[in-house]
């Protein structure tokens, strides 16, 4: 099984995608949407690690550690997280295959701030997790050290 969630993480990161752009379209996000759909619980968690990325807005249990569920959920948090910067370029650049229900996803972020238009390179990954073939947790971190040690891997 883990073979095949390695290829369904890679079908849910499309290359280069500017979540910023994503989110602002909203036609074109819903059509994006159509696509993930099948690859997702309806009820997947999005979570953040604590002390990485400062999610906010609808659903958060726990402002230290959000989770926010299902495509609600993930929308809420993320369009108040994009508010913030221009462009948000998202680039997976590895799929390792973590055990059975795991991936880790390493990520490159080119991400431009709206306030001081810097860009901002950031090494970031998810960790997903699989059940019945389709994502049912996703773990956002901007420390590829921390993804690794939550994964169980060493560097």
């Amino acid at each position: 099984m883990s073979q095949e969630n390695v290829e369904v993480a890679r079908r849910l990161y499309p290359l280069g995608v500017d979540l910023v752009a994503s989110f602002a379209d909203r036609e074109g996000f819903e059509g994006m949407w159509g696509v993930f759909e099948s690859l997702v619980q309806p009820d997947f968690e999005t979570v953040s690690a604590p002390g990485q990325i400062p999610l906010s807005g609808a659903g958060a249990d726990d402002p230290s550690r959000p989770i926010f569920y299902g495509m609600d959920g993930f929308i809420s948090s993320f369009r108040d997280w994009l508010s913030a910067w221009e462009s948000w370029v998202v680039t997976a650049t590895e799929f390792i295959d973590v055990d059975e229900s795991r991936v880790l996803v390493l990520l490159d972020v080119r991400a431009r701030s709206m306030t001081h238009q810097v860009e901002i390179p950031i090494e970031g990954a998810n960790l997903l997790t699989f059940s019945d073939g389709r994502l049912g947790r996703l773990e956002i971190f901007f420390d590829r050290a921390q993804a690794r040690e939550a994964a169980g891997l060493k560097d």
